[in-house]
Protein backbone atom coordinates (compact mmCIF):
# COMPACT_ATOMS: atom_id res chain seq x y z
CA UNK A 1 0.00 0.00 0.00
CA UNK A 2 1.19 3.51 -0.82
CA UNK A 3 0.45 4.89 2.63
CA UNK A 4 3.35 7.32 3.07
CA UNK A 5 5.14 9.86 0.91
CA UNK A 6 8.46 8.00 0.85
CA UNK A 7 6.75 4.86 -0.49
CA UNK A 8 4.96 6.79 -3.26
CA UNK A 9 8.23 8.54 -4.17
CA UNK A 10 10.13 5.23 -4.29
CA UNK A 11 7.54 3.64 -6.59
CA UNK A 12 7.45 6.72 -8.85
CA UNK A 13 11.26 6.82 -9.04
CA UNK A 14 11.51 3.13 -9.97
CA UNK A 15 8.80 3.40 -12.62
CA UNK A 16 10.66 6.33 -14.16
CA UNK A 17 14.08 4.71 -13.83
CA UNK A 18 12.98 1.51 -15.52
CA UNK A 19 10.61 3.27 -17.94
CA UNK A 20 7.77 0.95 -17.01
CA UNK A 21 4.80 1.24 -19.36
CA UNK A 22 1.14 0.25 -19.01
CA UNK A 23 0.94 0.63 -15.25
CA UNK A 24 -2.50 0.29 -13.66
CA UNK A 25 -2.85 2.12 -10.35
CA UNK A 26 -5.56 0.92 -8.00
CA UNK A 27 -5.97 4.04 -5.90
CA UNK A 28 -6.70 2.45 -2.54
CA UNK A 29 -6.97 5.64 -0.50
CA UNK A 30 -9.93 5.27 1.83
CA UNK A 31 -11.08 2.55 4.21
CA UNK A 32 -14.68 1.34 3.99
CA UNK A 33 -15.33 3.54 7.02
CA UNK A 34 -14.17 6.57 5.00
CA UNK A 35 -10.98 6.99 7.01
CA UNK A 36 -7.94 7.94 4.90
CA UNK A 37 -5.33 5.24 4.29
CA UNK A 38 -2.79 7.68 2.84
CA UNK A 39 -1.25 10.66 4.55
CA UNK A 40 -2.10 14.04 2.97
CA UNK A 41 1.49 14.41 1.74
CA UNK A 42 1.33 10.92 0.17
CA UNK A 43 -1.83 11.91 -1.72
CA UNK A 44 -0.10 15.06 -2.97
CA UNK A 45 2.96 13.08 -4.07
CA UNK A 46 0.73 10.51 -5.76
CA UNK A 47 -0.95 13.34 -7.71
CA UNK A 48 2.30 14.97 -8.78
CA UNK A 49 4.72 12.09 -9.28
CA UNK A 50 2.80 8.87 -9.81
CA UNK A 51 -0.37 9.74 -11.76
CA UNK A 52 1.58 11.18 -14.71
CA UNK A 53 3.35 7.83 -15.12
CA UNK A 54 0.39 5.45 -15.12
CA UNK A 55 -1.77 4.27 -18.00
CA UNK A 56 -4.94 3.61 -16.03
CA UNK A 57 -6.33 4.44 -12.61
CA UNK A 58 -9.30 2.77 -10.96
CA UNK A 59 -10.64 5.21 -8.37
CA UNK A 60 -14.06 4.83 -6.89
CA UNK A 61 -16.03 8.05 -6.49
CA UNK A 62 -14.68 8.97 -3.03
CA UNK A 63 -11.10 8.31 -4.20
CA UNK A 64 -11.59 10.44 -7.33
CA UNK A 65 -12.88 13.25 -5.14
CA UNK A 66 -9.92 12.86 -2.76
CA UNK A 67 -7.42 12.93 -5.64
CA UNK A 68 -9.00 16.13 -6.90
CA UNK A 69 -9.59 17.62 -3.45
CA UNK A 70 -13.17 18.08 -4.61
CA UNK A 71 -16.67 17.17 -3.43
CA UNK A 72 -17.97 13.67 -4.18
CA UNK A 73 -19.50 13.53 -7.69
CA UNK A 74 -23.27 13.02 -7.56
CA UNK A 75 -24.29 12.95 -11.22
CA UNK A 76 -22.90 11.27 -14.32
CA UNK A 77 -21.97 14.73 -15.63
CA UNK A 78 -19.95 15.42 -12.46
CA UNK A 79 -18.32 11.99 -12.75
CA UNK A 80 -17.25 12.72 -16.32
CA UNK A 81 -15.91 16.13 -15.29
CA UNK A 82 -13.88 14.54 -12.50
CA UNK A 83 -12.63 11.89 -14.94
CA UNK A 84 -11.47 14.62 -17.31
CA UNK A 85 -9.79 16.45 -14.43
CA UNK A 86 -7.93 13.25 -13.50
CA UNK A 87 -6.80 12.86 -17.12
CA UNK A 88 -5.44 16.40 -16.96
CA UNK A 89 -3.23 15.24 -14.06
CA UNK A 90 -1.38 12.98 -16.48
CA UNK A 91 -2.85 9.48 -16.41
CA UNK A 92 -4.15 8.18 -19.73
CA UNK A 93 -7.46 6.66 -18.65
CA UNK A 94 -9.67 5.50 -15.83
CA UNK A 95 -12.80 3.64 -14.91
CA UNK A 96 -15.38 3.80 -12.18
CA UNK A 97 -17.27 0.60 -11.59
CA UNK A 98 -20.50 0.69 -9.57
CA UNK A 99 -23.65 -1.21 -8.95
CA UNK A 100 -26.64 0.36 -7.21
CA UNK A 101 -25.21 -0.48 -3.79
CA UNK A 102 -22.09 1.53 -4.66
CA UNK A 103 -19.88 -1.55 -4.76
CA UNK A 104 -17.78 -2.50 -7.77
CA UNK A 105 -19.10 -4.88 -10.36
CA UNK A 106 -19.56 -3.85 -13.99
CA UNK A 107 -18.06 -0.80 -15.71
CA UNK A 108 -20.43 2.13 -15.66
CA UNK A 109 -18.14 4.96 -16.68
CA UNK A 110 -14.76 4.98 -18.36
CA UNK A 111 -12.93 8.16 -19.32
CA UNK A 112 -10.20 8.33 -21.95
CA UNK A 113 -8.78 11.26 -23.92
Amino acid sequence: MLAETDIVEAVAEQLLRHQVKNVVLDTVMLAKSGDPLLSPSAVDTLRKKLLPQVALITPNLPEAAALLDAPHARSEQEMKAQGQALLAMGCRGGADERRPSGRCRKPRLAVYP
